[in-house]
């Protein structure tokens, strides 16, 4: 694992904390819905982990770092980019452009990822929005991370 995790940081920034993001899981739904109403693609990056965030931040606290895992931090980064990419695309094709309005999110705590350290996430989580006058409930992107009161999302995937 060390072998993987310098391989992997190799040209990266040392990250030392979460960059952009939200104060709240919720600000974080509202933000990401917002710009997926607005077509905002320049908005997205803010949202969601980076290489250098997950490589210092994340990834060493994960479940997947610690044996019987111990799965090499790059595919399991480009499990999640490439997850997120579809998930975006598909969200973006789909509710793009439209007036969507944030009601609630609705997460559980995942404490499989992670079990301790500094980092929490929550999974499963649902946001209801209001698009036009109907009230929809929909997984719209994946895990949400938090550490030191900053939310970031671990990717876009989605089952939409």
């Amino acid at each position: 694992m060390p072998e993987y995790l310098r391989r992997f940081r190799e040209g990266l920034r040392v990250a030392v904390d979460f960059q952009g993001g939200a104060a709240s899981r919720d600000a974080l739904a509202r933000r990401f819905l917002s710009a997926v109403s607005a077509r905002d693609s320049g908005a997205f990056p803010a949202l969601v982990i980076s290489r250098a965030e997950f490589a210092w931040l994340v990834f060493p606290h994960h479940s997947y770092a610690s044996p019987p895992y111990q799965l090499d931090p790059a595919i399991f980064w480009m499990q999640l980019t490439a997850g997120s990419a579809k998930g975006l695309g598909r969200t973006l094709d789909r509710l793009g452009g439209r007036e969507l309005a944030f009601q609630t999110l609705d997460c559980r705590r995942d404490t499989l990822q992670v079990k301790r350290g500094p980092i929490r996430v929550w999974s499963s989580c649902r946001v209801r929005y209001r698009e036009g006058d109907r009230l929809v409930t929909r997984r719209l992107f994946g895990s949400i991370v938090e550490r030191e009161g900053r939310f970031k999302l671990l990717s876009f995937a989605n089952d939409y």
